[in-house]
């Protein structure tokens, strides 16, 4: 069993220098919350989702997208850099 740890990759870290991150705009996990945020707002102020899909449809949409974030945040290897690129 330690002959396996051993031999694993060691996992990045969020303390790693900035050029070892990858940039904010090519994170999938920022991409389906900015999306997830922008379905909150339209569903807030005009109440379109709920009303075409039903409310189980709704609340099985909303499973789903947690359970996409889950798998999304779980796979996360690199950190983020948000400064701009020199």
């Amino acid at each position: 069993m330690a002959a396996k740890k051993a031999l694993k990759k060691p996992r990045k870290t969020p303390h790693q220098t900035a050029a070892t991150n990858k940039p904010w705009y090519q994170s999938k996990t920022l991409w389906l919350n900015a999306l997830a945020a922008a379905l909150v707002v339209v569903e807030a102020n005009f109440s379109l989702l709920q009303a075409e899909l039903g409310n189980q449809a709704y609340i099985a949409s909303m499973g789903a997208l947690a359970a996409a974030n889950l798998v999304l945040r779980s796979i996360t290897r690199e950190g983020l850099n948000f400064r701009s690129q020199p």
